[in-house]
């Protein structure tokens, strides 16, 4: 298929796309039904993915390197105006509802107005504040969102204050410490000039870790309601009053969204105080911290596996299970396991490797016996390259993983390598098998459910 015959497919996708869009959009208004609603708005999201698939597939079509070096120039300086806008409070200071002068809004933070109307006119390119009247400013929708949702200044911040300054010294980072797998040898420590690890940073200083967990959320990272949405595809009802056991959870909060969606349910939650992580850690919110991990600590933490559960609900008990040990349930219906958040390239990586075998291998006589479901969360695993209709997604989830590996060198493990530790995962007389992968509407695996198969 030539160049324009592509054009062509992706012009007429996206005529359609738009179609779905404009008539999911109408029926989400005009619906008072709540279920009518949410349906309506899983075709509208459907609709929105597949428009910026069409015009990213476009927009590769049709660009070339110096439009690539453009839009690079572009992104840049609005990485700078936001950070700018954050810093001075600008975004506040205009009404939510009308707008301003600009010399009153430059005279009111106490900035040079002309500078203040560069950045402004350069925003309103990317539909971020708008000038309707000269010298005159007003918020848009896209702006107004950041008065109002300060987790996206707070990952605007992050981003033009850390995220930036630190990939620009991956290669330096290359050229001093090599392949090294240590916390204190990373693009981030030679950004800052600093030795303190990047995990003990956002420990330390309460604002930071809270500008990290919204970078993280508006790149893509899924927060635990989001994937408990997703994973609630599965029949859980049909399984009455079984036990359910998740197993190296950080905190209890997909638990209790789990509870609450289907009460019948007995969790139990096994969380591994050996297991830590940048990522896995601080993506959850402060709000998530202390609702999921500091209610459920109660109980006496103690080594290895315990059996004093500390209750989030009547349905939910809390154990402690470090990787490794054996498995104290085996009658459970479904077993939620949780993979270690590591980077694959290091020796770290290379354990984490085989603590994912080990611990599958370990699961093959629970599910040989008694029947029972694995399931494995894969919303933060990278996709397979090529895999989602729009690249965007990709690109967000890759720019995430290079990202944890310049600030804190760990990483995401590949989809296409655990695929490949389940499909050799077997014993004498079965193996296991992937019986349904759960997929988000963008197209990304959220989740695999895996059975033993007995060879015939």
């Amino acid at each position: 298929m030539d160049e324009l015959t592509k054009l062509q497919a992706q012009s007429d996708q996206l005529a359609t796309a738009i179609k779905s869009y404009i008539k999911h959009q109408r029926d989400v208004e005009s619906s008072d039904q709540l279920r009518a609603n949410s349906e309506a708005n899983k075709d509208l999201n459907k609709a929105k993915t597949l428009i910026y698939a069409s015009m990213a597939k476009m927009k590769t079509l049709l660009g070339g390197p110096v439009e690539l070096i453009q839009d690079l120039a572009r992104q840049v300086e609005v990485v700078a105006c936001l950070k700018w806008l954050a810093e001075y409070q600008i975004l506040a200071c205009i009404p939510v509802e009308g707008g301003m002068s600009m010399q009153d809004l430059a005279d009111l933070a106490g900035v040079p107005e002309i500078q203040l109307r560069r950045i402004i006119r350069l925003m309103g390119t990317c539909g971020f504040l708008q000038e309707p009247l000269p010298n005159y400013v007003s918020h848009t929708p896209l702006s107004a969102q950041f008065v109002t949702n300060q987790s996206l200044l707070d990952a605007a911040v992050f981003m033009a204050d850390l995220a930036a300054p630190t990939a620009l010294q991956m290669s330096t980072a290359t050229q001093r410490f090599g392949g090294s797998w240590h916390p204190t040898e990373t693009a981030y420590s030679l950004a800052l000039s600093t030795v303190q690890p990047f995990g003990v940073a956002i420990q330390e200083r309460p604002k930071l870790g809270r500008q990290w967990s919204a970078y993280l959320q508006a790149v893509g990272l899924h927060q635990e309601k989001e994937i408990v949405d997703m994973l609630s595809q599965l029949k859980w009802p049909s399984l009455g009053t079984a036990f359910i056991v998740e197993v190296g959870a950080q905190s209890t909060s997909m638990a209790q969204h789990l509870a609450k969606k289907f009460p019948t349910l007995h969790l139990i939650v096994q969380i591994d105080p050996t297991r830590s992580s940048t990522l896995s850690h601080y993506s959850l919110r402060p709000s998530e911290m202390i609702n999921g991990l500091a209610r459920d600590f109660t109980a006496q933490l103690e080594p290895e596996s315990s059996s004093r559960p500390g209750s989030a609900s009547s349905s939910i008990t809390v154990t402690y299970r470090s990787a490794g040990m054996p498995q104290p349930v085996i009658d459970a219906a479904v077993y939620i396991l949780h993979l270690p958040v590591v980077s694959m390239s290091s020796p770290t990586g290379a354990e984490g490797m085989d603590m994912v075998k080990a611990e599958l291998k370990d699961y093959l006589g629970i599910l040989r016996a008694s029947g029972a479901i694995l399931l494995i969360p894969t919303a933060n695993l990278l996709p397979k390259p090529g895999s989602l209709s729009d690249s965007t997604f990709e690109a967000v989830a890759r720019a995430r993983d290079l990202s944890m590996l310049q600030l804190a060198n760990e990483g995401e493990m590949e989809m296409t390598e655990l695929l490949g530790i389940i499909d050799t995962t077997r014993d004498g007389l079965g193996r296991l098998v992937i019986t349904n992968q759960l997929r988000s509407q963008n197209g990304l695996i959220v989740g695999l459910t895996i059975k033993y198969e007995a060879y015939c």
